[in-house]
């Protein structure tokens, strides 16, 4: 399926569809027996909520408030009702990458405590995950009905233009803000910022896309680094809760940290590649390439 409007169908058609493929893929994902909901499928299904939020907010301005919050609202559910499985994983994902990445430097009886308790903790999310994967479900039928209900037949480009300047202006005050303040919460704030911004200029990619795919690779790239570094902030804050030998918690500390560092001297030089514009040269930029390749429909 393809995460992107296409140059033969309208605003509507295409919004209309790739809301669709994207609950489908939801549902798909979450389509195995009640207790046994794989990682990976949880993995694949928040990614699917996370592109709709996404493209829900790209169209605010078309949807108008009450289906704009509705939506907005249904989905951020679904997301939480996902995050405790997924939640429960990434902390052993990382710790494993970590240890990958200093194999050479550092033992792995060093990780082997706090691997063995985060997928302790894993496994005992796993054996409750039929309650929530449920709800998932139901929310997620009653979102699906309504897409088709979604105002979107006189939504023009206007619509997507405030759409992805507001997506450019949030990424790029968030950067500010983690540049000036460089602590948890802030990374955090720039990471989800950057996370939609990629999904709206993946969403516009059909336009001008020799231009289009760099942008949203220097995006993706870019939520990369701030993902890996959330990870490691969580993982951080999981392994001083637990009661770990003090000079392996000191290694492991040590180790994220010398990690978390790297990454976000990353973040900060792409970043200022990315948000070199203001937003409202960057939305205008956008709207020229729209304009220029979309005569025939818009």
């Amino acid at each position: 399926m393809a995460f992107k409007l296409k140059n033969k169908e309208t605003l509507g058609e295409g919004i209309c569809r790739i809301a669709h493929e994207q609950a489908e893929c939801i549902a798909d994902s979450l389509k195995t027996k009640r207790g046994q909901c794989q990682l990976g499928a949880v993995h694949e299904a928040r990614k699917s909520v996370k592109k709709l939020r996404a493209l829900v907010r790209l169209i605010a301005d078309g949807l108008g408030e009450r289906t704009l919050e509705q939506e907005n609202r249904t989905f951020r559910k679904i997301g939480r009702d996902l995050s405790p499985l997924r939640d429960a994983e990434v902390l052993v994902k990382t710790l494993e990458k970590l240890r990958g990445r200093y194999k050479k430097t550092t033992a792995a009886a060093t990780f082997a405590p706090a691997l063995m308790l985060f997928k302790a903790q894993r496994n005992s999310v796993v054996k409750h995950q039929s309650a929530p994967i449920e709800k998932v479900r139901k929310r997620l039928r009653k979102s699906i009905q309504r897409i088709d209900d979604w105002p979107l037949k006189a939504l023009q480009w206007d619509d997507l233009y405030c759409g992805i300047r507001r997506a450019y202006k949030e990424a790029r005050q968030a950067f500010a803000a983690a540049c000036d303040q460089p602590i948890d919460e802030n990374f955090h704030e720039w990471r989800k910022r950057v996370k939609e911004l990629w999904y709206d200029l993946r969403i516009l990619g059909g336009v001008r896309p020799e231009v289009m795919d760099d942008l949203a690779h220097q995006a993706k790239v870019l939520g990369q680094y701030l993902g890996e570094d959330h990870d490691l902030a969580v993982a951080g804050s999981a392994l001083e809760e637990k009661r770990l030998n003090k000079g392996r918690s000191q290694v492991l500390a040590s180790l994220i940290e010398r990690r978390r560092f790297q990454l976000q001297r990353a973040a900060f030089d792409l970043g200022n590649r990315l948000f070199v514009e203001k937003p409202k040269a960057f939305a205008q930029r956008i709207e020229g390439y729209w304009k220029t390749d979309r005569k025939s429909v818009v």
